[in-house]
């Protein structure tokens, strides 16, 4: 009866959807073709929509192989084309023109269409690997387009140019070359009469803020020893400072002298025009420009080049022959605030009862403005810097130190120190200025541990204590359910726990090796049942793994405890490397102070004692549960082996 009534239900309400949908929506078709157009639009609204809706492919991977000696590449393009029906895919050009002379899909040659100096192709829509030859010219370098977003590029060439990058990740376009080492030495050969293997790796930074500044990393590869290496200068670069300092500069190059076959070079200097016009050079020099535009100026970027996908800013990656042209506007005054600080990272470092800090300001002023700045107490200071210059320090009546802050972006630093700090917390400068955000990196005295750490949000935490926590509420847990399930074996209350707090040094790993150890013992000493081969082997092996992964743990806790610097572990939630402890915290509201951050050190000698200790109640704790081992191996070798197999026996009265 109640099945029937549940049927009954069912299919009213499935009777009811139509009409009630029909009644909300208002529709009330008078004939067939009206129905049809309706169940259309509907099909319509709601079907599958793909990203890409036109038939359009997708290069997952596109490399090149073989040698350019030879006049012939093997290609290999995978991908995958979207779409329910056939479509063209659109697969690269080259300059000069190159020919392709086999491509398969499989087993089967594809289409081939060469229009506006690139190949294209027709597939069936899915996944395709199209292999293949190609044949181009050996004795000039050729450069190949690429049609669209490509994963990843690879250039796998016995003899490219050794300065040309063999992986290129996420190439969207662009272009890249393809030239032998050879070609290169061969053409300088000709050209300076002698062979020379020198290349060079040149990155190019600019900066552009109050000062136009550059600083160029240059790496030579190939030199010889006393081998003299000349960098050309344009009348635009004006240097300030050079790397190594035996660098000779003259008005139109620097000069320098190699001392091995890797060599390393930096220029600095100021960019004199109010534009910057690159050249990406010939030869065997491969570069790369980045751009950096800071403060109140706005660039603008105009030139064919191949931009870097996996830079965050302005980056380029040219080859020969392309050009940048990079022009600027400065910004107008801002309205309202016109002086924001950025980033204000304080570092201190402990120096016996002494604190010796350093504020590094990233400021941002739409004008010229004076700043005031109140150091902590019995704070005396040492040097101040603007964007690298050193500045004489002023202070006010009051004692604040004087800063000028000039128009655009700066970077401020000072230093001071503390004789005597009366405090565990950290001493912060009084900073009245709207802050984005603060980073405080803390050094501890040299042979000090932090035990203990606060502050601000995303403070740093000494592992030592959760994990103190959890290896004593493991070893509860155990001692708990022993008492409930064995009544023979006992384990001793206070050893124990020492025991298990010990390995709070070492994480979760290594107190449950422990325990499962010390469980094994029990089982030895309670089994009543026999084993057969198989369970005598399991059981063994259990128990001779879990005694190695005990030793492995323990040795590894004395080697942390005994040798290591900070034998406390800390988990830091900031990106700062730069000392210890660190704290990062970004303010929603203007000129707030964070909380000021608090450490509490003790000698790490007295963590070592301790380990000491431990380590002498631990092999007093474990040669007892020794005991109980053997006890429990005699016990478990006294209930015998059953056979693996139960054999019927033989009736001796038939025959």
């Amino acid at each position: 009866m109640k099945k029937c009534i549940v049927k009954t239900l069912l299919l009213l309400t499935l009777l009811l959807i139509p009409f009630q949908a029909s009644a909300d929506l208002n529709i009330n078709p008078s004939n067939q073709d009206e129905l049809l157009s309706i169940l259309k639009s509907l099909a319509n609204d709601h079907s599958y929509k793909q990203w890409c809706e036109i038939n359009c492919g997708q290069i997952h991977e596109l490399s090149f192989s073989g040698k350019i000696a030879d006049g012939t590449l093997v290609i290999t393009i995978k991908g995958h084309l979207i779409g329910k029906q056939n479509g063209v895919l659109p697969l690269f050009g080259a300059t000069p023109a190159i020919d392709i002379i086999s491509l398969k899909n499989g087993l089967h040659e594809v289409p081939l269409v060469f229009y506006n100096k690139s190949f294209y192709t027709f597939l069936a829509p899915g996944p395709f690997i199209l292999t293949g030859q190609i044949r181009i010219n050996n004795q000039t370098s050729t450069n190949v387009t690429l049609p669209g977003p490509v994963g990843k590029v690879m250039l796998n060439i016995a003899d490219q140019e050794p300065l040309l990058l063999k992986i290129k990740q996420g190439q969207i376009g662009g272009s890249f070359q393809l030239v032998s080492a050879s070609q290169r030495t061969n053409k300088e050969k000709t050209e300076q009469g002698k062979e020379h293997n020198l290349r060079l790796q040149i990155k190019k930074h600019f900066k552009v803020a109050r000062d136009k500044n550059f600083i160029y990393d240059i790496k030579a590869v190939g030199a010889t020893s006393g081998q003299v290496i000349t960098f050309p200068l344009t009348q635009e670069e004006k240097i300030l400072e050079v790397k190594p300092a035996t660098a000779k500069v003259h008005k139109d190059k620097v000069v320098f002298t190699a001392t091995g076959s890797e060599n390393f070079f930096s220029l600095q200097g100021e960019w004199t025009q109010d534009d910057i016009e690159l050249l990406a050079p010939s030869g065997a020099i491969q570069e790369t420009w980045s751009i950096d535009c800071q403060g109140a100026y706005d660039c603008l970027f105009d030139g064919k080049v191949e931009k870097s996908l996996t830079a965050r800013g302005h980056e380029w990656l040219p080859i020969e022959g392309q050009t940048l042209t990079v022009t600027w506007n400065e910004l107008g005054l801002l309205k309202g605030q016109s002086l924001v600080a950025q980033t204000a990272q304080l570092g201190s470092v402990f120096a016996g009862d002494g604190l010796k800090q350093n504020l590094k300001l990233d400021v941002t002023s739409s004008a010229a403005t004076q700043f005031y700045l109140d150091l902590p107490t019995n704070a005396i200071p040492t040097k101040l810097k603007y964007d690298n210059n050193i500045s004489p320090i002023l202070k006010n009546e009051e004692g604040k130190i004087h800063l000028s802050i000039p128009k655009g972006n700066s970077q401020i630093n000072l230093a001071w120190e503390i004789q005597n700090l009366s405090t565990n917390k950290i001493p912060l400068p009084k900073l009245n200025l709207p802050t984005g955000r603060w980073v405080f990196d803390v050094t501890p005295n040299k042979n000090e541990s932090a035990i203990y750490t606060s502050g601000p949000a995303g403070s740093p935490v000494v592992m030592f204590w959760p994990r103190l926590l959890f290896s004593l509420f493991i070893g509860l847990l155990f001692l708990l359910t022993e008492k409930r399930l064995l009544q023979k074996v006992k384990t001793k209350l206070f050893l124990f726990l020492i025991m298990c707090a010990g390995y709070a040094l070492t994480g979760p790993t290594g107190i449950l090796s422990a325990i499962m150890f010390i469980a094994l013992i029990r089982w030895f000493n309670t089994v009543k049942k026999q084993r057969n081969i198989m369970g005598w082997l399991l059981e063994w092996g259990l128990l001779v793994t879990t005694l190695m992964c005990v030793l492995a743990t323990f040795f590894y806790l004395l080697n942390t405890a005994f040798f290591s610097n900070t034998p406390l572990p800390l988990e830091n939630f900031c990106s700062s490397s730069y000392a210890t402890i660190c704290w990062e915290t970004a303010l929603t509201q203007q000129a707030v102070m964070p909380q000021a951050p608090f450490i509490l050190t003790i000698p790490t000698l007295a963590i070592r004692i301790f380990y000491f200790i431990w380590t002498l109640l631990v092999g007093y704790f474990f040669f007892t549960e020794f005991k109980n081992l053997w006890r429990g191996l005699k016990h478990y070798s006294s209930i015998g082996m059953k056979p693996l197999f139960n054999k019927p026996k033989k009736d001796k009265g038939t025959k």
